[in-house]
């Protein structure tokens, strides 16, 4: 598989038989750069370039930050958050805890994941996607299963894990059983996102195979803004005892995040005010909606961002959270305190990183 567009990938494939450290995260082939240390004695990074999990960061005041205990579902989540934010940081035992703790997507945000790392990679509608993950687990026995911290160098071995490793993180995805029900089952049968070789996609067999992102997936990524968005947009009330939320956590949060933070009342148009909600939301990258007041028009937008499966990050203030209407209980919504701001920014920072990824801007 040609992973050229993905930095990290470039880089270790011009260091192939170089990646003989291990991922501090999950354990599999990896080269360290002490470049920046070097450089640096007092806060100088080490980066580590890991087959699956991309690269990364490590303080040298969080060389002390125990990674142990850990489970293989958290080990693809941190991998997958990892991999959406190339060059992540690990600065204390906080940011180890913060990776432990992430959220695990559902099944349809982790195939749009994948689906929207192939349209990053393969721009071009109809070219060819080479898969290269024939016994995926039992590769990724092998490395966990060896007693030694360092690895062989072995400029074909390392070759092998840089085409195969990184769909675990596209995807967020924990061994081969779960990639495969991603590609096959989901994309392929169920959304008819992708295309394949017809014994690929009967049988699963993951020899050396072809796909491609079909005219539906294409059709996808475009209505839900998924390849090229950096705006947030925000549907709440535009009450005046609101605009301190607005200022000191919703747009500080999304700015943090990397995101463009877009509210309809703050935002000039021309338009019907109806048909540039409609437009925004389309053209967003993800939407949050916070009920406080119990707004009609917020459900609506909630409502129609799902629709077009886009990301819905729901919020609302603590004395709200009982009147929340039963269609959106179920939610994990943010619950905030107006005497507590600075908190509710950083938690929907988190949220709107462990759901998206860290944005552009």
């Amino acid at each position: 598989m040609n992973f050229l567009p993905d930095t990290s990938v470039r880089f270790l494939s011009k260091n192939l038989g170089a990646l003989t450290q291990r991922c501090l995260i999950c354990r599999l082939p990896a080269y360290y750069d002490y470049t920046e240390q070097q450089k640096d004695s007092i806060h100088g990074l080490l980066s580590i370039f890991c087959s699956r999990c991309g690269h990364f960061r490590l303080h040298r005041f969080a060389k002390t930050a125990t990674w142990n205990n850990v489970s293989s579902r958290q080990i693809a989540n941190a991998s997958g958050y990892i991999r959406d934010n190339q060059g992540y940081v690990i600065n204390s035992e906080a940011d180890v805890e913060f990776l432990k703790d992430l959220k695990t997507p559902s099944v349809a945000e982790k195939a749009h994941k994948l689906l929207r790392a192939f349209s990053k990679m393969f721009p071009i509608a109809g070219t060819v996607i080479e898969l290269r993950t024939f016994q995926l687990d039992k590769r990724l026995k092998h490395y966990l299963d060896m007693a030694d911290e360092g690895l062989p160098a072995r400029a074909t071995d390392d070759k092998i894990s840089i085409n195969m490793f990184p769909l675990l993180s596209f995807a967020w995805a924990e061994n081969e059983m779960e990639l495969k029900f991603l590609l096959i089952e989901h994309l392929c049968k169920n959304v008819n996102f992708l295309v394949g070789e017809d014994n690929y996609v009967k049988t699963g067999d993951f020899r050396p195979c072809w796909m491609m992102i079909a005219p539906k997936g294409w059709e996808y990524l475009e209505s839900v803004g998924l390849s090229d968005s950096k705006t947030g947009f925000v549907a709440m009330s535009f009450d005046k005892s609101m605009n301190k939320v607005w200022q000191d956590a919703l747009r500080p949060a999304i700015e943090d995040a990397g995101y463009s933070p877009l509210r309809i009342d703050k935002h000039e148009h021309n338009n019907k005010i109806d048909d540039e909600i409609i437009a925004s939301i389309r053209g967003a990258r993800f939407v949050i909606s916070d009920f406080t007041e119990g707004r009609g028009g917020v459900y609506f937008e909630a409502g129609f961002a799902a629709g077009l499966n886009k990301p819905v990050i729901w919020t609302v203030r603590e004395d709200w959270l009982n009147k929340l209407h039963f269609d959106t209980r179920q939610f994990n919504h943010i619950s905030w305190n107006q005497n507590d701001l600075p908190a509710f920014k950083i938690a929907l920072k988190n949220r709107i990183e462990a759901t998206l990824g860290r944005g552009p801007i």
